[in-house]
């Protein structure tokens, strides 16, 4: 009548409970529930789990993408609902096959933002917690700028901007960097306790920055754990 697919017992492997039983009301519909335990192989694997802040609690219609040296990548989407009174652990298990290790993983949230992770290690869980930025305001030199931040509790975030983009694969900022150097401050700020942050910035007043974009971007580190990461790109186009 209905299977539920998780990890029972932390292998990073799926096992499968299947339920038989039927209504009380036809006893020809009872059938016994088996439990199926996954026997590990020497193939790798990836579990991943997310938690939305701007996105729903769970990540659900998020894309996860590993890509793997040579090129190959696996592309994987959170969901829900699966069947008659069960639901499979919210939780996405990517085979790697014969592949010890991983260039990088992508998760792509409902709402568009983006975040990246380096070189995890294999045969391990990853945990993503919703992370970026906000900006609404009306540009101009010198001009202030509304942001929102959201992340990781209490996590230190930086602002910086460059005149040129870029798509730099960065360990020592936890991410991709799409900044050109040189990168320029725009200030700091922390997220409060449960991840989130409304204030404002001040826009560079250099008159030659008169119409042209700006490519902004958030660095964000756990001062604790020593976590980092990086935010999307936002580009602002200054009159």
């Amino acid at each position: 009548h209905g299977s539920a697919i998780g990890d029972l017992n932390g292998d990073l492997y799926p096992d499968t409970y299947f339920c038989n039983g039927g209504p009380s009301s036809y006893p020809n519909s009872n059938g016994t529930n088996s439990l199926f335990m996954s026997q590990k192989t020497a193939n790798h694997v990836l579990r991943v789990t997310a938690t939305g802040t701007l996105s729903n609690r769970f990540g659900i219609g998020a894309n996860v993408s590993v890509f793997l040296p040579g090129g190959r990548a696996i592309h994987r989407t959170f969901t829900a609902g699966k069947g008659f009174l069960n639901t499979d652990e919210p939780a996405l298990y990517i085979g790697l096959g014969a592949d010890s290790s991983v260039d990088y993983l992508q998760i792509v949230w409902p709402n568009g933002n983006y975040q990246r992770v380096l070189a995890p290690s294999v045969d391990t869980s990853l945990s993503f917690t919703e992370t970026g930025i906000k900006v609404t305001g009306t540009p101009a030199l010198g001009g202030l700028m509304d942001i929102s931040g959201f992340g990781p509790g209490d996590d230190q975030v930086t602002l910086y901007y460059s005149t040129n983009p870029d798509f730099l694969i960065s360990p020592a900022n936890g991410g991709v960097l799409e900044l050109q150097a040189p990168l320029i401050s725009l200030g700091s700020f922390n997220l409060d306790a449960a991840g989130f942050y409304t204030g404002t910035f001040t826009l560079p007043s250099d008159p030659l920055l008169s119409g042209t974009t700006i490519y902004m971007q958030a660095f964000f580190e756990n001062l604790v754990s020593g976590a980092k990461g990086l935010s999307t790109r936002v580009d602002i186009a200054i009159p």
